[in-house]
């Protein structure tokens, strides 16, 4: 059975100062909806703050908090009104969007319609407890998403904001993100993947584990503290990469960045093949493994540490590199 709902606007709390400072209007709205586990969620927001946690109910709690910020408070009325959020939901999906706030805006300069743009914000918050077993879908243009205590698959589209991942057993995760950061705290499974693309922002994982890890960034930084991987790949055109990991048997990883410094610390017990090139720079290690010159500017390292069951591969156009043992 599917149901359809476009939630309007039915209360609010009008916290407004007829002032130079301008004042906020604030409406709450709160919904309970049937779904099974291994069900799936879609949200697509526009500005404003995602934030979903599991609990033990097979069904959903969703709170929405519309926000609007204007300094003639017809307007601010006007422009909370027209806030629609489509919802379409059945049993095992549920689907949350909401609609441009732009297509319904009436007012008099409708011939100027970037006039109220300057003069006016507003935001759409959500906040939602879900079965532990789902799969979800957000887009958002401006927030930040936090994900806890769920399993299943995540798929992230965000153009400005950082995603925060709690204590997650996922088997997918695919976030893309333009301007922001990304934190991952406590996020295993042993046939996991982790999938991350950001233009300008940064990467810090701790105590993860992943099957399949691909990290890639324009202008960031990974800090990767007790991370296990089997196949690693990490890229970054302007920034460090500092790594405290260990590689599975017959495990890959590389790690490269052009402009950038790698610091790299794995278990005593580390066995490898590893291949290290720094174009311009320093290589320093406590294994015993010879350091090599490369070209006028450069070092190289390659050898084999331990029984050779992975492979590491290490390189950086411009930066130092760094192996250490953890103690």
């Amino acid at each position: 059975m599917k149901a359809k709902y476009i939630f309007w606007l039915m209360t609010y709390t009008l916290f407004f100062f007829q002032s130079l400072l301008g004042g906020e209007l604030k409406s709450e709205e709160e919904k309970t909806f049937k779904m099974k586990s291994g069900g799936s969620i879609t949200i697509i927001g526009d500005e404003g703050t995602i934030k979903i946690s599991s609990w033990d109910k097979q069904e959903v709690y969703l709170k929405i908090t519309r926000r609007v910020w204007d300094r003639n408070s017809r307007r601010a009325e006007e422009i909370m009104e027209n806030l629609e959020i489509e919802i379409e939901h059945s049993d095992n999906r549920l689907y949350i969007r909401e609609i441009d706030v732009q297509k319904h805006f009436r007012f008099s300069n409708i011939f100027h319609s970037d006039k109220w743009r300057r003069h006016s914000e507003h935001q759409v918050d959500y906040e939602l407890k879900v079965p532990r077993e789902i799969n979800l879908k957000i887009e958002n243009d401006e927030g930040n998403v936090e994900i806890s205590e769920i399993t299943g698959s995540l798929r992230l589209r965000l153009d400005e904001g950082d995603v925060i991942l709690n204590n997650l057993e996922s088997s997918k995760i695919d976030v893309d993100i333009d301007e922001g950061d990304v934190v991952c705290k406590n996020v295993r499974g042993a046939s996991s993947t982790l999938y991350v693309n950001i233009d300008e922002g940064s990467v810090r994982l701790s105590n993860c584990e992943f099957a399949v890890i691909d990290l890639e960034s324009d202008e960031g930084n990974f800090i990767l503290n007790g991370l296990v991987i089997k196949d690693g790949d990490f890229q970054s055109d302007e920034g460090d990469i500092e790594a405290n990991f260990s590689l599975l048997p017959d495990g890959r990883c590389k790690m490269r960045t052009d402009e950038g410094d790698i610091f790299i610390r794995v278990p005593r017990d580390f066995n490898a093949q590893i291949r290290f090139q720094a174009r311009e720079g320093r290589i320093r290690t406590d294994f015993p493994v010879a350091v090599k010159r490369w070209g006028d500017e450069g070092e190289k390292l390659e050898g084999v540490i331990g029984e050779n069951l992975a492979r590491l591969s290490v390189y950086t156009e411009e930066g130092n590199i760094t192996l250490k043992k953890n103690y």
